[in-house]
């Protein structure tokens, strides 16, 4: 562990989850493939009578094989939060006006 005022040194790289977390997703991914796959789920998901409920049931399970995806908010230097598109067409317009000079 670093001391106050020294530099961390070793570890994971940020975002890279632990092996129990790793093993488990692969697990549940195995045994969903498994389960669609062998057809189990598309008859368990049929004797759900209300095609509403029957949705919901398949979006719950998806959840735990593809990740949700989160809004990331962007801002300029000064504070303001800004579109994706927007920002994008600013860089590509100072990258255009580089190119002039």
């Amino acid at each position: 562990m670093a001391g106050k005022g020294k530099p961390k040194t070793g570890g994971r790289v940020a975002g890279t989850p632990n092996k129990t977390t790793r093993n488990i997703r692969q697990n549940v991914e195995r045994i969903l493939n498994i389960y669609v796959d062998e057809g189990h789920m598309a008859a368990d998901l049929m004797a759900i009578a209300d095609p509403k409920d029957r949705i919901n049931a398949a979006i719950k399970m998806m959840s735990y094989v593809i990740p949700q995806l989160q809004r990331i908010d962007l801002k300029e230097k000064d504070g303001r939060k800004t579109r994706i598109d927007d920002f994008l067409l600013s860089l590509y317009t100072k990258d255009k006006d580089k190119d002039k000079e």
